[in-house]
């Protein structure tokens, strides 16, 4: 597959999806869904032709680094995993946007989520119960 046939292919599927969902419109979230597929659509063609597992190891690295709010973590293990530097540069600019809308979206982060939820609180002290 040609990188114009990719990048023609996930274009078509962004507009099949935006048609799917206007067609099936049920709430008001549908509206923001629709718009956001559409940007995708737009954005897709102008994204640089690559090989399907940098898109892979971005969208894992900023995963990671976004939910456990460890950025560079995330980056150093993807490239360690890897063992290519060439990726270095667009995992940090995907790892640390995916830690800004975490920051901005999340009061905590997922590994401090669930001690937090099991704490029971007696005043100032807290207990964390036996399983």
């Amino acid at each position: 597959m040609t990188a114009c046939a990719s990048k023609g292919s996930a274009s078509t599927a962004a507009r099949n999806a935006a048609a799917w969902i206007s067609r099936n419109r049920e709430g008001s979230g549908t509206r923001a869904c629709m718009w956001i597929v559409q940007m995708i659509a737009r954005i897709l063609p102008a994204l640089p032709a690559a090989d399907p597992g940098f898109w892979a190891l971005l969208a894992m690295a900023a995963t990671m680094g976004g939910t456990m709010r460890a950025p560079l973590t995330a980056t150093f293990f993807a490239v360690e995993l890897t063992g290519n530097t060439h990726v270095l540069v667009p995992l940090i600019a995907a790892c640390a946007t995916a830690h800004a809308v975490t920051v901005l979206l999340m009061k905590r982060s997922i590994l401090t989520e669930m001690p937090e939820r099991d704490t029971i609180w007696f005043g100032s002290i807290a207990s964390i119960p036996s399983p």
